[in-house]
């Protein structure tokens, strides 16, 4: 017996069956904040394992983690006059003027260790928190950082003009671009890093100001004041070994 659908009830179901496909879309489509270019505003606290963003390097074994061979380090980086305990820093030609450290310097797998924060690699701060007079935590910007398995750079070099691009020697790329949330993706989706929030005022903060188009400050998780006025422009910094 062939049973005839009244064409109403085809109607609803096809209905029903658009709208759970239009919600699924929408669970899945990226937040519209993160079209926006960031970067993270560290505060220099630097103690108790604040003010960083923490990568794991081992357990199991990331591709992060460079250093048996050649590699590159380059990253967006910006600071206000005066606040980072350092030498005197000169502007130069976008010439790349030395060399990076030689030797294995990854760390090796499963290696045993009393220091919890060893199998990390940590943005914005010495990862023991040792000495801070010697070993004193950034207070800046840092957006856009790539680690390569490759020598990027062995002469003259122009600064790049738009966010960082992956390819087949790029082992980690951090766009900074979240915009919110307590975790830096890695595109490659092998290293994500986790921001570890705290100190007065407490950071790192998301800020919209960025090597690309400028900004200020973003909303940040935090009820932290906002960062002092910027006066010092984005630089860019290679670092290459072999």
């Amino acid at each position: 017996m062939h049973l005839r659908q009244h064409p109403r009830l085809i109607s609803v179901t096809v209905l029903a069956a658009c709208m759970l496909l239009m919600f699924m879309l929408r669970l899945v489509a990226p937040p519209a904040h993160g079209q926006t270019n960031y970067s993270l505003r560290f505060y220099g606290n630097g103690n108790n394992d604040i003010d960083r963003v923490k990568i794991p390097l081992d357990n199991p074994h990331r591709f992060i983690d460079v250093g048996a061979s050649d590699f590159t380090i380059e990253f967006w980086m910006k600071a206000n006059s005066g606040v980072n305990n350092s030498g005197t820093c000169s502007t130069g030609n976008d010439a790349w003027k030395g060399s990076g450290p030689t030797g294995n310097v990854s760390y090796r797998d499963g290696r045993p260790t009393s220091y919890p924060n060893d199998p990390y690699l940590v943005i914005g701060a010495e990862k023991h928190d040792e000495d801070k007079k010697r070993f004193p935590s950034f207070n800046g910007w840092i957006d856009e950082v790539r680690i390569s398995n490759v020598i990027r750079y062995s002469g003259d070099f122009k600064r790049p003009a738009q966010p960082l691009n992956m390819d087949s020697h790029t082992m980690a790329l951090y766009h900074f671009d979240e915009g919110r949330g307590a975790t830096l993706r890695d595109i490659s989706g092998q290293n994500d890093g986790t921001i570890k929030v705290g100190g007065n005022p407490q950071g790192p903060q998301w800020s919209t100001d960025n090597p690309f188009t400028g900004g200020g400050t973003a909303p940040s998780p935090t009820s932290s004041p906002p960062p002092p006025p910027d006066v010092d422009e984005f630089i860019y910094v290679p670092m290459v070994a072999r």
